[in-house]
């Protein structure tokens, strides 16, 4: 994303010099924008769904025991059902979101995607002490 616009520049300024290499700055320009276009529609789809992601990291507990029980998809989700989401979805190598939603779980739970992070604890100093180290 950064190369892009000075890539956009350089090949202006190829252009507007006339030092030879047309094609290859117009073909700059347009590969340069292209590019731009592509990168902004990822981080608008990426703004779009952020609070959702956050919202399942924070409650992925709760949201994958009701899964595992229910077979529902949460409330919450549903939007993701509407047609203007299904390019993603078969960009995914999805039918529909209820298909991507159970791989995502899936890969989530077997730990594809899953970050542990270790849970503070008053005696964490204690049990580091009663550890034994590791030789490499």
């Amino acid at each position: 994303f950064i190369l892009a616009p000075i890539s956009i520049i350089l090949a202006v300024i190829s252009l507007a010099t006339k030092r030879g290499g047309k094609g290859f700055a117009v073909a700059g320009i347009i590969i340069s924008a292209v590019g731009i276009a592509v990168f902004s529609l990822m981080m608008s789809f990426a703004m779009k769904i952020s609070p959702d992601i956050v919202y399942f990291e924070n409650n992925s507990q709760a949201i994958i025991s009701e899964f595992e029980e229910t077979g529902e998809i949460p409330e919450r989700y549903e939007k993701y059902r509407s047609a203007e989401y299904d390019k993603y979805w078969s960009a995914m190598g999805c039918e529909d979101f209820d298909e991507f939603f159970k791989m995502f779980i899936n890969s989530y739970t077997s730990g594809g995607t899953r970050r542990v992070i270790p849970e503070k604890s008053e005696d964490s100093k204690e049990s580091r002490d009663r550890e034994t180290p590791v030789e490499l």
